[in-house]
């Protein structure tokens, strides 16, 4: 009798081939199960698929049909599950491929809303400061020209360069600018690069009119980049906890976008990791809030001071400074 299987997920890369999925060989249980491909060969092992067994009466009971692995081997090969019963063998091209188009992205929002927000602000004809706003590389642009020439805008960041008019620990940004002056405050793929980020949200608040709004888009699941200060990354729950009622705002809108999959090197595929590339996670998540309520001056605080912060920021990469 042929055997019957099901790969119900895989993944592969230029170093090897997952599956998972189930098989069983008749009314007599096989004794391995292995895949193979490139000459490469890995005894897989199996699992308990209850489900498999009530579809199937004639696959014997107690038989474990479930299996997920990992074959190392030469990419672009084919590849085939192996059953052994005793001295026999069936061997059975996998074959994987969408049956009705790749499955549903959960959970995904918009881009950032920084047109929105840009649109918000020429219409108030706000004060804007952006938060990090020179040029770091080559993902990154200028864009005070959004702004105007409705809006006055104020470009801050740690090093001097170009299109950056205050130099500034964004830490301690109410002691360069007038609390309760701004309209807007925004940062794009920088508080991941700002040591203590609960800090910033109240400095925000605090440099905020009352009614003012501040936006930021941050990475999620993104490579180490522009070390040494990269210390965090969000989600949108966190971004909502950030920028939520603790720190004097109510959120407009925050959400997760760019779904990326996480495929592990060699060494760490095993157990959960195995999996990692079957779900997606997000490149990168947003808020939009509207600040409500003030902050007092030390409900939010870390030991660390001005001195101490602005040398630890100036360690940021300063290439494209002035």
């Amino acid at each position: 009798m042929d055997a019957d299987h099901c790969i119900d997920r895989a993944w592969c890369d230029m170093l090897g081939v997952y599956l998972e999925g189930w098989a069983h060989w008749g009314a007599e249980p096989f004794d391995t199960l292995a895949i193979c491909c490139g000459g490469e060969r890995h005894v897989v092992d199996l699992e308990h698929r209850p489900d498999v067994l009530a579809a199937f009466p004639q696959a014997p009971a107690g038989q474990r049909t479930g299996f997920k692995g990992y074959l190392a081997c030469a990419p672009f090969q084919p590849v085939v599950l192996e059953l052994r019963r005793g001295d026999r063998t069936v061997r059975i091209p996998v074959v994987v491929g969408p049956r009705n188009g790749p499955p549903p992205i959960p959970g995904t929002d918009e881009d950032a809303p920084l047109p929105a927000f840009t649109a918000a602000m020429k219409a108030r004809r706000g004060t804007v400061i952006e938060i990090g706003a020179r040029v770091v590389g080559a993902h990154s642009s200028l864009n005070a020209m959004q702004f105007l020439p409705e809006c006055r805008f104020i470009g801050c960041d740690i090093h001097a360069a170009p299109g950056v008019d205050l130099v500034a620990d964004a830490h301690f940004l109410s002691r360069f600018v007038t609390p309760g002056s701004i309209d807007g405050v925004f940062s794009l793929a920088v508080l991941e690069h700002l040591a203590a980020p609960w800090l910033v949200a109240a400095e925000i608040n605090r440099v905020l009119r009352m009614g003012g709004e501040t936006m930021h888009l941050v990475p999620h699941a993104y490579p180490v980049h522009e070390q040494p200060n990269d210390f965090w990354r969000f989600s949108d729950d966190g971004l909502r906890v950030l920028f939520g009622p603790s720190t004097g705002f109510e959120v407009l809108q925050a959400g997760m976008g760019a779904p990326v999959q996480v495929v592990p090197q060699p060494g760490r595929r095993y157990g959960a990791f195995l999996r990692l590339p079957l779900s997606f996670a997000f490149g990168a998540a947003f808020v939009w809030a509207r600040k409500v309520a003030e902050v007092p001056e030390h409900a939010v605080a870390w030991p660390m001071g001005q001195g101490q912060s602005a040398a630890q920021s100036r360690a940021y990469p300063a290439h494209g400074a002035a």
